[in-house]
């Protein structure tokens, strides 16, 4: 071999093994040092065979530039083509990232990156763009859902021994069955807990969503789609919690009242219902129709309760214009005869008309009473009528920012928000969490309106069931002594 053909040899294979050393100290089979220096390093390899007048130029030469491309190609472009291979590594140095779900995550999708590619580097947009990582992966320490423990009302949330009523109005325990029974249909990171949390604040104290923002430390249109997005979830389980009882659970009702009020002719109770007007600013264009007897604006609740004051039906949206009466017989318990069942029945107060059928419903004699016979049916069906108005005293009590305020949100969002506070008056109930009522209003409307055709008064009855309460519970030992046959 020439001397000048085993020169350019020697300095054309030594960039070629340098190029190679380069591109594997930055992971990359194919990385463009290596093909950079074999090419080059091939062309200088030829050279020094073919023109022996200017092999050793030539090879130096060409074999300088493998080796410029190796050092720059292998150690320059590996790390940024590493660097692009692994976008979520800035992510959890960013983050604090430490959920064993996404890291789990982030090296499947890393390695997927890192598998050899037929091209020599990655588009910046392909390389940072990732598939959408599921909500049960979502990290809580995230940078955009990290929970700022330094938010007063998150602190007392997560001191256990603290105790939530006065500022959540409900206790821990109720809002703990809250967030278990709600299932919220999310796409970021706000945790469940927090949601509701937030839901209570603005429930309880009636605030704007821009104090509600503040408090939380949260955007005030997260605020607003927080607020909807927990108060349709609640609205959700509406029919779980406030339900009609069946089986067992009705003759448990009819007992209670019974022994609530001390006859067992209120056996065949199971209900009291009644109505209550909730403030509201109108719109504009049909203000006169919300416009009730007090003289304010609202809308109306009408509820049935058992007789531990349990909300087992509601029916609100209709303006405080309409009488009791009316908001009745529009209501679905009343046309499609839902509640009560055959033989059962359900009190109200004088605004309603006492009715036999479609539904079942005995109201009080009216004033004034003829004697004494007529009093002893008043007075107990009268407490068990305060049994209806205790639960609306509960509820408004516990809710009071809600209720003895007119609400700033639109009309067509307050009968939702009405419903879900007595969906929670039921979950607090049923963890023993009572609030005692306050204040009591007089909800009676007056006089029943006239009865619609095809309704059968149940007036006739008055007299059967105040002869039944005014019976005696037990016989007399003397009246054994007589044959009255």
């Amino acid at each position: 071999m020439p001397r000048g053909t085993s020169v350019g040899f020697v300095v054309a294979i030594l960039p070629c093994g340098l190029g190679a050393a380069g591109a594997a100290s930055a992971f990359l089979p194919c990385g463009s040092g290596v093909a950079a220096a074999i090419f080059l390093g091939g062309l200088g390899f030829t050279a020094a065979i073919l023109w022996r007048g200017f092999n050793v130029v030539a090879a130096i030469f060409l074999g300088g530039l493998g080796f410029a491309a190796a050092i720059f190609g292998g150690l320059g472009f590996g790390t940024v083509r590493t660097k692009w291979a692994d976008p979520l590594e800035g992510y959890v140095e960013e983050t604090g990232c430490s959920c064993a779900l996404v890291q789990a995550h982030q090296k499947a999708r890393v390695q997927q990156i890192r598998k050899p590619r037929k091209f020599l580097h990655i588009p910046l947009q392909q390389a940072t763009v990732l598939p959408k990582i599921p909500q049960t992966m979502v990290n809580p320490t995230s940078s955009y859902c990290r929970i700022n423990r330094a938010v007063p009302i998150l602190q007392l949330y997560f001191d256990e021994a603290v105790d939530l009523r006065n500022d959540l109005r409900l206790s821990r325990q109720s809002i703990l069955s809250l967030t278990a029974a709600i299932r919220l249909d999310s796409d970021h990171g706000w945790e469940r807990d927090i949601e509701v949390l937030l839901f209570l604040f603005w429930l309880g104290h009636a605030a704007s969503f821009r104090v509600v923002s503040r408090t939380f430390d949260i955007p005030k249109s997260s605020v607003h789609d927080i607020v909807h997005r927990v108060s349709s979830a609640i609205i959700r389980i509406l029919r779980r919690v406030i339900a009609f009882p069946t089986g067992d659970d009705l003759v448990a009702v009819g007992e209670g009242f019974a022994q609530l009020l001390g006859s067992p002719a209120f056996s065949s109770t199971v209900g009291a219902i009644d109505g209550c007007h909730i403030r509201l600013k109108p719109p504009a264009a049909t203000a006169q129709c919300y416009l009730n007897r007090k003289l304010f604006h609202s809308i109306q609740l009408q509820a049935i309760t058992n007789h531990r004051g349990k909300f087992i039906d509601i029916f609100v949206g209709y303006p405080g214009s309409m009488h009791d009466a009316r908001v009745l017989r529009n209501s679905p318990v009343f046309t499609g005869s839902l509640y009560p069942p055959a033989g059962k029945c359900i009190l109200g107060d004088g605004g309603y008309p006492c009715l036999r059928e479609p539904i079942y419903l005995i109201t009080p004699y009216r004033e004034p009473v003829q004697n004494p016979v007529q009093q002893g049916w008043t007075t107990p069906h009268s407490r068990a009528r305060n049994i209806v108005e205790r639960a609306f005293g509960m509820m408004k009590t516990r809710w009071r920012s809600v209720f003895f305020k007119a609400m700033e949100v639109s009309p067509a969002f307050v009968p939702e928000v009405i419903a879900c506070c007595a969906v929670l008056h039921n979950i607090a109930l049923q963890n023993g969490d009572i609030v005692e009522p306050e204040v009591g209003e007089n909800n009676h409307d007056g006089p029943p309106e006239a009865l619609n055709p095809g309704t059968r008064s149940g007036e006739h009855v008055w007299d059967d069931l105040a002869a039944a309460v005014s019976a005696p519970d037990i016989r007399l030992p003397a009246l054994h002594d007589h044959d009255y046959l």
